[in-house]
Order: structure tokens, then sequence, then C-alpha cells
């Protein structure tokens, strides 16, 4: 199947069109813990009737579901109207799938729980609060380090910030 969308801004002005991301430069080895002093970012650019918005956010020791997913919080914080469609691009098959497959209902029924724990818990309750006030909104999965210009343009951001961290100590 293929995910790949090609936006056509005339024809989604009307459309918030968002994309989201998510970082982690983690020294841990395969299945290993990640570090405090791990630096991560996540952010997200939309535009809407020809306006454009970015933000991007650091932090240490975040993983990079985190990070996919407080992108997509901070996006749907920084709209201010409910009634206007939303499409979120996202390359995070954990966050496209539990919205679009619908996963968080059963989470939400069982507590916010599932078998094993649920990782992230708290961001995922704050993430479906924030969905389910938007009376049009959809979440599209993206092929990660594609052809997708406005995905290509978050992630460089990302790792922008990051490297400044870097240079910064």
């Amino acid at each position: 199947m293929e995910y790949r969308v090609e936006i056509e801004p005339d024809k989604n002005k009307n459309t918030i069109m968002v994309w989201t991301d998510g970082a982690s430069r983690s020294h841990a080895d395969a299945g290993g813990k990640i570090k405090d002093t791990d630096k991560s970012a996540y952010g997200y650019y939309m535009t809407y009737k020809g306006a454009e918005k970015e933000e991007v956010f650091t932090g240490y020791g975040l993983t990079n579901n985190y990070g996919e997913l407080s992108a997509v919080i901070e996006a749907l914080k920084a709209l201010k109207k409910y009634d206007i469609p939303v499409k979120i691009h996202s390359d995070s098959a954990y966050v496209v799938n539990t919205i679009n497959n619908g996963w968080y209902k059963g989470w939400r029924r069982n507590g916010w729980d599932k078998k094993g724990g649920l990782a992230n818990r708290e961001l995922w309750m704050e993430a479906i609060e924030l969905y389910e006030k938007f009376k049009f909104i959809s979440v599209i999965k993206v092929k990660g380090h594609s052809t997708n210009a406005q995905n290509n343009h978050v992630d460089e951001i990302l790792n922008l910030a990051m490297d400044d961290m870097e240079e910064k100590g």
C-alpha cells in the first residue's frame, strides 16, 4: 500500500495541513534504554490559506515515539478553531495506526491501559482529548525520508535543532 501523499496547496486552501515528526539521537544499544543525555526533538509545520507556521521542541532522554506523539499534540494545541478541516501527516505508524484503527478506544475503556502497560499513557490521553475536539480531522501516513517535501522539511528542522543542542553542549 502506498502512503505517500502529494499535496497541492490550492486544492487544500480551506484545510489546515499539518506535518509532524519526532526524532531521537539515542546512543543505546539495540533493545537498550535511552540515556538522559540523548538529544531529541519534535515539531510540526502547518499551512492554512497561504500562512505557514512551524515549531520545534527539544529535550533530552525522550524516545522517538514520545516525540512523534508530542508533535501531534503541540500541533493540535496550536489550533484554536475546531470547525476547520485538519489533515495531519505523520510518518509514524505508532501514531497513525493507533488513531486510524481506533486502538485508543480500547485503552480508554480499560482505564488507559493495555496488557503489558501503555507507553506514553498521559500523552495518549491528551492527544485523543485534543483530537476529538475537531469536527473534521484526518491522520494520514506518509513515508518518512522519502519524497514528501513537507515531511522532509520537518525532519530537517528537527535535525538542525538537535545539531544546535550538540554545539551548545
